[in-house]
């Protein structure tokens, strides 16, 4: 539904689009390849239909992403509507079996709140995860942002912050910098 935003965004900027929500067949996911995302998302689709997780990383390898959405510790799905009884980390070791090498790990219970992320959470996310992972959930802060750099995890890929940018509370240039691992 949403494939001639993702045309439009990436004809018109120069930056990596990712997509993810609703991709639940490998045509889904084909069409959104095709319309310019560099990335998609799998989400709910990776925990209920293995098929088509391994169809997705067989035909697409890094291009897809495995979206690791966690409530109260829990993996929560269905748009954060049903929790399940699997921590996050646990998911991601499955996950990793199965042969998924790149994730996007969310703390739902922080999304949005602009508290600050939990460090202690993204360093056992780091632990588990054997390939690359951008963290979300919370970031409301350059030092946020410097908090999780000065965590020196090399599969720490990078992170989403949303609200606190459309706040103001800093632009995407000043949370590159704070990124830096030069700074």
């Amino acid at each position: 539904m949403n494939l001639h935003h993702v045309e439009r965004i990436a004809a018109e900027l120069d930056v990596p689009v990712e997509l993810g929500g609703g991709l639940r067949s490998i045509g889904s996911i084909r069409r959104a390849l095709g319309a310019g995302a560099a990335r998609v998302v799998l989400g709910t689709a990776a925990f209920t239909d293995p098929d088509l997780l391994h169809e997705a990383l067989s035909a697409f390898t890094s291009r897809v992403l495995v979206g690791v959405d966690v409530r109260g510790g829990q993996v929560s799905v269905a748009g954060w509507t049903r929790e399940t009884q699997t921590r996050g980390e646990d998911a991601i070791r499955r996950l990793q079996q199965r042969g998924a090498t790149r994730f996007v790990y969310t703390n739902v219970d922080r999304d949005g709140m602009l508290e600050g992320p939990d460090l202690k959470e993204v360093q056992r996310v780091a632990e588990a995860v054997r390939g690359r992972f951008l963290y979300s959930g919370g970031i409301g802060s350059i030092e946020d942002l410097r908090a999780l750099r000065e965590l020196r995890l090399l599969n720490l890929a990078g992170v989403i912050s949303g609200k606190a940018l459309y706040e103001g509370r800093f632009t995407v240039r000043d949370g590159q910098a704070a990124l830096d691992p030069r700074e």
